[in-house]
């Protein structure tokens, strides 16, 4: 009997191969003799970018048109997704693909909650009814509500079965003591509460723990109860955004203090909305995100500071809102230098210059830049924009420039800076001493701000902060 040492391929699966490979060939001539090739169809989309073609065809700002329909009301929209990067996108098997990413170009039709507020206690071997306290264990806040050392009693009328929660305290900081609530769940996917029951100082009954940042192996961190966990992996808006699952059946609990999000009862997960070509469309690829330094990464343990996960859809933080912002008028910018031949430009995010000796000429490119802008929806800040002589001085991201008689450039950073600056430190030491931050963590704010202002003319002005951040630790 013969021995089958290689996979055979089958009939379908050859001609699906063949039919790729001759597609990728039509885009490659169309392109190779200077055709504009223009897709028709998201299928016609995923062709180019599985080609690797895809930033010969589009451009960063382009947009693509897709229906998505709120499952759960019947609402159809159509919207606009700005194309904002062109790569390589890597797979959970290690596999990198050429890709495209897009970017919603509106806010979504609804929020969703990032994080319910979590519990603050989950009951393993259940509670029985009774009078508990906790105590605080960590001053927050600037109202004088959440302070260390302050307990807090509650009276349960009814047991909390094993797996069940107690969650409250919500809004801690910003919210005053009388206005706290405990609520009791059977489970941790629980909607309804057993009960709900008013919270007074003192400390009657059975202490569950001390409520402080970070917890204390019996209770949750304060923080996340008071607001939410800030972790990309565990939140409720990732499970909603890749969920394709209807309303009631997108969210689980991914840890004991986690809580359903007030949405879940309402909307259908994310995917629902698209038509069935889009989603063939996505692929689970690498994303990246940093953990929150307060309560996970932080200073005084070893956790890798970031974490890694695979979505179709994610929420940009501020690395690819800078991408996009940066990217986004790329052609903007080609046309100021190339068609206005304005040489003397520069622009970061929405900031930009641009010198020419004639003040004429810069009115007339002020009034093109306009149109060009217009076309994108965008348009000129009145208040900021305007022409001026390079001799009187001006402020562009913040830092102050003056030209001199000799033809030297001053560069400061700008006095309002500084004193934000100085505001910002004290605020951060008091919360340093009260063992709310480490004080690593305000060096590393105040060197990052030094590093900055170290670009321009600033010797006198960083001996002179350096003495004053010194002063504050005393």
């Amino acid at each position: 009997m013969s021995k089958v040492t290689k996979p055979v391929v089958l009939d379908e699966t050859a001609k699906q191969v063949v039919a790729q490979m001759q597609l990728q060939n039509e885009i490659l001539t169309s392109l190779a003799s200077g055709i504009n090739y223009k897709p028709t169809s998201i299928k016609d989309v995923l062709n180019v970018v599985r080609a690797g073609q895809a930033s010969k065809v589009f451009q960063v700002g382009d947009q693509i048109i897709v229906p998505w329909t709120d499952i759960a009301t019947g609402q159809k929209y159509d919207v606009p997704l700005d194309i904002v990067a062109f790569g390589t996108s890597a797979l959970q098997d290690g596999e990198e693909l050429p890709s495209m990413t897009v970017q919603w170009h509106y806010a979504t039709p609804f929020g969703v909650q990032f994080n319910q507020y979590q519990a603050f206690f989950y009951a393993t071997e259940g509670l029985a009814a009774g009078t508990y306290y906790i105590e605080i264990g960590t001053t927050w806040g600037d109202k004088g509500y959440c302070v260390a050392g302050k307990k807090y009693q509650f009276t349960l009328t009814k047991p909390v079965p094993a797996g069940g929660q107690l969650a409250g305290f919500r809004g801690a900081p910003d919210q005053a003591p009388s206005t706290w609530k405990v609520y009791s769940y059977n489970s941790k996917t629980a909607v309804d509460a057993i009960e709900t029951v008013s919270v007074t100082e003192g400390s009657s009954g059975t202490s569950l723990g001390v409520l402080k940042f970070g917890g204390d192996g019996k209770l949750n961190c304060l923080q996340r109860t008071a607001y939410g966990y800030n972790r990309w992996s565990q939140s409720a808006m990732r499970q909603w955004l890749n969920s394709d699952k209807g309303v009631g059946e997108w969210w689980t609990p991914q840890n004991d203090y986690d809580r359903c999000p007030d949405q879940l009862a309402a909307k259908a997960g994310f995917l629902t909305g698209f038509d069935a070509d889009f989603l063939e469309v996505l692929r689970p690829t690498k994303v990246v995100t940093a953990l929150n330094t307060i309560t996970d990464a932080t200073s005084s343990n070893s956790v890798d500071p970031l974490e890694t996960t695979y979505d179709k859809i994610y929420n940009p933080g501020s690395q690819m809102v800078q991408i996009v912002g940066i990217s986004a008028l790329d052609d903007h910018d080609h046309k100021i230098k190339e068609e206005l031949d304005v040489d003397e430009f520069g622009r970061y995010m929405d900031d930009s210059l641009a010198f020419h000796p004639s003040r004429e000429y810069l009115e007339y490119c002020r009034k093109v830049i306009g149109e060009i802008l217009a076309e994108k929806g965008l348009e000129f800040n009145p208040k900021k924009t305007k022409v001026f002589c390079i001799t009187d001085g001006f402020t562009f991201l913040g830092f102050k420039y003056r030209l001199t008689d000799t033809g030297k450039v001053i560069m400061i950073i700008d006095p309002k800076n500084v004193k934000e600056r100085r505001r910002i430190l004290r605020r951060l030491v008091r919360k340093a001493k009260r063992g709310e931050l480490t004080k690593a963590k305000v060096d590393e704010c105040y060197y990052a701000w030094r590093n900055h202002a170290s670009k321009g003319n600033s010797f006198k002005l960083l001996q002179r902060m350096d003495k004053y951040y010194k002063s504050l630790w005393r």
